[in-house]
């Protein structure tokens, strides 16, 4: 069953948010934008809710025609895609916008934007954000970037790679800034241009 909605994010006061695509058959398709953690005082952006969950599973889709904010200024938010699930984003993702501790994992599942021209982002003047790919799959049209596009991008941001898990980025891959960490164990990464590390001065050197 089809199942459409203008936005996805918690009510501006509320934590602990959890909301859940499951099963074969089941899809969600929302015209507008999914955000955990967005701002939990009406009026101050500067705190976002935390500890929010998102689940797609069991061969659910969930189809995204504006962008994916997982953490915005609200730290702690997880989204997992996992068994088979598919989370497909026409626009940006962004793991941690100036947030912390904000996971996406990819277990068993598909995150992917096959024709859009937006960014997929691990910490967004922000550290310790995580993409985890263990045995699932993301396919990126457009740059994929870890820590922000400056040389003093703020570090901490990890992506691991594992159990035959892939990242296929149709443009390029960048890791920014100090400390942000990938780890490929068992697993692939591929794009048209890879830079690691990459700061804004051109220094690619290791």
């Amino acid at each position: 069953a089809l199942h459409e909605v203008t936005d996805i994010f918690p009510a501006t006061s509320l934590y602990h948010f959890a909301f859940e695509v499951v099963g074969v058959g089941t899809a969600v398709e929302t015209t507008g934008e999914v955000k955990l953690g967005v701002y939990a005082v009406l009026d101050d952006r500067s705190k976002g809710s935390v500890d929010n969950r998102m689940t797609v599973d069991d061969g659910a889709t969930l189809k995204v025609d504006g962008d994916v904010t997982i953490g915005d200024n609200g730290g702690g938010n997880r989204v997992t895609v996992s068994g088979g699930a598919s989370l497909w984003a026409q626009k940006g993702i962004v793991v941690g916008r100036g947030s912390a501790g904000n996971v996406l994992a990819v277990c068993g599942g598909t995150v992917s934007n096959l024709t859009g021209n937006s960014d997929f982002k691990i910490g967004s003047a922000s550290s310790g954000n995580a993409l985890v790919v263990d045995g699932g799959a993301i396919k990126w049209h457009w740059n994929f970037y870890t820590g922000n596009n400056s040389a003093t991008s703020p570090g901490g941001n990890a992506i691991a790679v594992v159990n035959g898990g892939t990242i296929d980025v149709e443009s390029t891959f960048y890791l920014f800034g100090p400390d942000n960490a990938l780890a490929v164990t068992n697993g692939t990464l591929s794009a048209n241009k890879i830079q690691l590390p990459h700061t804004n001065d051109g220094d690619t050197s290791p």
